[in-house]
């Protein structure tokens, strides 16, 4: 009698003494019955992880809020949490595949790495070369160039670490970096590099795997907790702090739960798993802070639906074995990959936001290409060749592939977004666009470059002696090219430093309430106000102060430039601090007058330069975009519009000006006419972006700035 046992794919079917599976008859092709083995007693046992069509359907929970979310969906405000799910998903997937081969001493570091190449670098490649050709023909050069330096990152899955430095996730231009998304790739592929080489250590060693794993998991949780408060885009792009997402689906493949048997507890843990995981895709938004602590309910949420689906399952696992959310699900990847690019590049095109179905047509086309690919791409790589067929090619092409995508991507970059495929105009609005470089922006503090009042720039003829200060933000830099061309005409020099975003002012700071105002040069704002005071007053050349600001943003209330992505700024006095945009008015009105008066006191003249107009979108981009046949542009900002959105600063500056003798220069009476104010001059774009004027605008304005010179 022989007493045979076969375990495959988790499932047993009995036939007299003989436990096996239809499916393991391929072992057995030598033999018909099981009684023809010699052996009193024969148990064998096969741990090959079975199919679950259920994690197809929770790779479909994933990718789907991920994808409306970053379509502007309403309603999916917190859809970004999909990307955590993966993590998990992937974590359990690959340690029950690493687990396997290592109990049956099977594992093969090159075969992992063989299975990785044949999963990720096929549509990979192919998304990356049909990107390149759309870059091509629609980006400025230095998105063109941006993006090839992107997936040059991307092919060496260094993504996260390149966007990391450059990009903020959740800011509104991030849309724009059509290679974003492949930050989370990044995280996996590297994770992917330590973990194998970890758990062959760990067999090897005869180390317990969970309990050092899960010290491991709890260190990285801990650090993403504490972390995201500091350095949040740290926080969110880096392995460190998301490699315990990964891990707590290694650890449910590694067995840290015993198996669900109570089919009460099995839908009650599926059910948890649902609202842990649906909860947050409608209740967080871009300003939660995440990830850390708010990462742990979808986290948690995946790993119930996969435990209460490793030995049965209910309704909930039903619907998600169902073939659309497995169709959707095994897609997953593909879709993943072409949905941030076309959104990226029908956003850029549309030269702004999409309409809600401008959007889902796009996600549509997403999933249609992401089908495609599955069928075409993904699967026809996947399928591994039968020991009788010749050797596979699979592996080489999409390794060749994905080399030749990278080495083009590498020599965009190098030739600076290729501008010679650009026509003579195109080519001149692009030009425009880098005027923020020609402006004296070495002048400026800046993120983390700092200019020291002390170190102010001489402009003009620096053969004079200055008695000219000029004081403020980056539209102080712009008025900086205006001043220095009358300052050559009149044969006159003057002092420039700027802090960018910095409000003119005393007795305020900028509250570091976020990892932008806590950067250097927002902390440095104070501190600038201050040394420049110091300088204007100690100096007794210095004859005549020059304030020029963005005033009408953040620091009075108002509401921010649809062009750009609404920021908190919060200012703070010794009567009190901010809470809100809104309460920033009185401190910086209180603040400025007080350095007014202060200024005049001391017995200098005061020059104020009063707002320009602000277009509602980035103009050399619209004109350019024009110039494809993409977008139709109003080229006059109504001057009724102009002072309506500056009435509150034009409202103080009537006040003081009632209190103080302070003096102004009005750009705008040079920019407008009696009903609008023109975005173009001839052929030259008035504005570099949004709200700075070009050089050539700067220079033509700069006959207004001839009396401070000539005072």
């Amino acid at each position: 009698m022989c007493d045979l046992k076969i375990r495959f794919f988790g499932r047993q079917s009995t036939n007299g003494t003989c436990l096996f599976s239809k499916a393991v008859t391929v072992v057995f092709a030598f033999q018909n019955s099981c009684q023809i083995i010699p052996c009193p007693i024969v148990r064998l046992e096969f741990k090959t992880m079975r199919y679950r069509a259920d994690i197809d359907g929770l790779r479909t929970v994933a990718v789907v809020p991920v994808v409306l979310y970053h379509a502007g969906i309403a309603g999916f405000s917190g859809g970004f949490i999909g990307v955590d799910v993966f993590f998990v998903i992937s974590g359990f997937l690959i340690t029950t595949v690493i687990q396997s081969d290592l109990e049956k001493q099977q594992f093969s570091i090159i075969s992992f790495y063989e299975r990785r190449i044949r999963r990720i670098f096929p549509a990979l490649v192919v998304v990356f070369a049909a990107s390149l050709a759309i870059g091509y023909f629609l980006q400025r050069p230095t998105e063109f160039s941006d993006m090839a330096l992107s997936i040059v990152a991307a092919s060496f899955f260094v993504s996260n670490i390149y966007f990391w430095k450059s990009t903020n996730y959740f800011a509104t231009e991030s849309i724009e970096a059509p290679m974003l998304h492949t930050w989370s790739l990044a995280v996996e592929e590297q994770f992917y590099i330590f973990f194998p080489l970890l758990m062959i250590f760990l067999a090897r060693a005869h180390y317990k795997k969970i309990p050092l794993l899960s010290a491991v998991a709890v260190l990285s949780f801990l650090a993403a907790s504490i972390l995201v408060f500091y350095k949040q885009s740290a926080t969110f792009y880096l392995l460190p702090t998301r490699a315990w997402e990964l891990l707590i689906g290694a650890l449910l493949a590694l067995g840290i739960v015993r198996d669900i048997r109570s089919p009460l507890i099995q839908k009650g843990a599926a059910f948890l798993g649902v609202i842990l995981i649906i909860v947050p895709i409608f209740t967080y938004t871009d300003k939660t802070v995440f990830p850390g602590i708010a990462a742990l309910p979808p986290t948690i949420g995946a790993a119930l639906i996969i435990w209460s689906g490793k030995t049965g399952g209910g309704f909930i696992h039903q619907l998600l074995s169902s073939r659309p959310f497995t169709l959707c699900g095994q897609a997953s990847y593909s879709l993943y990959l072409w949905h941030f690019p076309l959104l990226a590049f029908a956003i850029y095109a549309r030269g702004g936001e999409l309409g809600t179905v401008e959007a889902l047509l796009v996600c549509m086309l997403s999933l249609v290409l992401s089908l495609l690919s599955l069928k075409f791409v993904e699967r026809p790589f996947r399928r591994r060749r039968q020991q009788s067929d010749s050797k596979s090619f699979a592996v080489p092409v999409a390794v060749m592939g994905l080399i030749l995508v990278t080495i083009s991507s590498y020599t965009i970059y190098a030739y600076q977004g290729v501008p010679s495929r650009l026509d003579e105009r195109s080519d001149k609005y692009v030009r425009v666009s880098d005027d923020e470089t020609r402006h004296p922006k070495t002048c400026m503090s800046l993120d983390n470059i700092i200019v020291d009042p002390v170190d102010a720039c001489l402009l003009g003829n620096k053969s004079q002696v200055p008695n000219v200060l000029l004081w403020g933000d980056s539209h102080a830099m712009v008025t900086a090219t205006s001043m220095e061309s009358a300052a050559l005409g009149n044969n006159q020099s003057f002092l420039f430093a700027a802090t960018a975003d910095c409000p003119p002012g005393s007795d305020f700071t900028i509250r570091a309430t976020s990892e932008l105002t806590s950067s250097p040069s927002y902390q440095f704002c104070d501190d600038y106000n201050a040394k420049m005071l110091e300088m204007a007053s100690s100096n007794e050349e210095l004859e005549t102060i020059v304030f020029s600001s963005r005033w009408t943003n953040w620091r009075i209330g108002e509401a921010h430039n649809p062009a750009e992505g609404d920021v908190q700024i919060l200012l703070k006095d010794e009567l009190g601090e901010a809470a809100q945009n809104q309460d920033n008015r009185q401190i910086f009105i209180r603040g400025f007058t007080n350095l007014v008066e202060e200024l005049i006191g001391k017995g200098k003249k005061i020059y104020i330069v009063g707002p320009v107009p602000e277009p509602n979108f980035n103009v050399p981009y619209r004109l350019y975009l024009r110039n494809l046949g993409l977008q139709d542009v109003d080229e006059n900002i109504s001057l009724e519009s102009y002072e309506s959105r500056h009435a509150v600063i034009l409202a103080m500056f009537a006040e003081l000006s009632e209190r103080q003798p302070v003096r102004f220069i009005w750009p705008h009476e040079m920019l407008c006419d009696k009903k609008n104010c023109p975005i173009v001059d001839g052929s030259d774009a008035v504005f570099f972006d949004h709200n700075h004027l070009s050089v050539h605008t700067a220079r033509k304005i700069a006959p207004a700035y001839d009396e401070i010179f000539q005072n």
